[in-house]
């Protein structure tokens, strides 16, 4: 934030963040740049952008919302939320959205995006370089939103060879980064093991670990992590699992995912595929 606002100063340019962005290619990005530059399609560089966004930084998450044929790409803020935060959303959106623009083999614009923070007195640079897109501000969470159809082109010149050769690196990494967070495993573990018939309040989980929960809060920040976003992981991926187990009736699937209620289960199952879950079945 330091750096920002001395280039903020230096350029005399509050939009330095959102040009800055503008110009930025996938080669910069290191292995990621090229995982994602040889995915097969827009969404799965998408889908490997979110799954490796720790290892690139840790003071935001970004996550992928499917509903019907829309894609959101959501930004949360893993700190509390400060005015200069701005150049960091600014960058960070502009820097996938001309990325996307750039590797795809027709020009794929978003459909909307959204910034967090309040709208600037100018706006212009916004609308220059988002010259097709709706644009909001004032948002809960940053986001970017696409036509799903958008993302299923291919990426230009991907090689499917060097994605997996440039993937089976970046799986090393994560695998050693994620060695190091041992609170969010101890979470993972504990989630799993009280998952079924409830769910899991951190108030809980904390006192197994002998933790107060501010603590425990405090810890999993610092792991770039949240309790929130490990519980919803975890149930998105035991509910995948599971519902391709044909023995299992729906309503079995949301009780052992700790959904007490199946139209929550529902609810939150089309929010993370953009499927209800009788729909995911019969697809998969």
């Amino acid at each position: 934030m330091a750096v920002w606002k001395s280039i903020v100063r230096q350029t005399n340019s509050e939009d330095i963040g959102l040009v800055s962005g503008s110009k930025i290619r996938l080669q910069l990005a290191g292995v990621l740049g090229y995982v994602m530059m040889n995915s097969p399609s827009l969404l799965v560089a998408l889908e490997k952008l979110c799954l490796y966004q720790q290892l690139v930084a840790s003071i935001i998450f970004c996550e992928i919302i499917q509903k019907g044929n829309l894609t959101r790409i959501e930004y949360t803020m893993q700190e509390e939320w400060k005015d200069s935060y701005r150049y960091t959303i600014d960058f960070t959106l502009s820097a996938l959205i001309f990325m996307i623009k750039n590797c795809s083999v027709f020009p794929v614009s978003p459909i909307k995006v959204g910034f967090h923070f309040p709208k600037p007195a100018n706006y212009n640079t916004y609308l220059e370089l988002f010259e097709l897109t709706e644009i909001e501000f004032g948002c809960s969470n940053s986001y970017i939103t696409y036509s799903s159809s958008d993302l299923e082109e291919k990426v230009s010149g991907s090689d499917s060879t060097m994605f997996k050769h440039f993937e089976s690196i970046l799986y090393i990494v994560k695998k050693e980064h994620d060695s190091f967070n041992q609170y969010t495993r101890l979470v993972v573990k504990s989630i799993e093991k009280n998952l079924a018939a409830k769910t899991p309040r951190i108030e809980d989980i904390a006192q197994e670990l002998a933790l107060s929960v501010r603590a425990l809060q405090i810890n999993l920040k610092n792991e770039g992590t949240t309790f929130q976003s490990i519980l919803n992981n975890i149930r998105k991926e035991l509910s995948i699992a599971q519902l391709r187990n044909n023995e299992l009736n729906i309503t079995d699937v949301a009780f052992l995912t700790g959904h007490s209620d199946i139209s929550v289960f529902s609810r939150n199952f089309k929010k993370w595929t953009g499927l209800t879950p009788s729909e995911y079945r019969k697809q998969h």
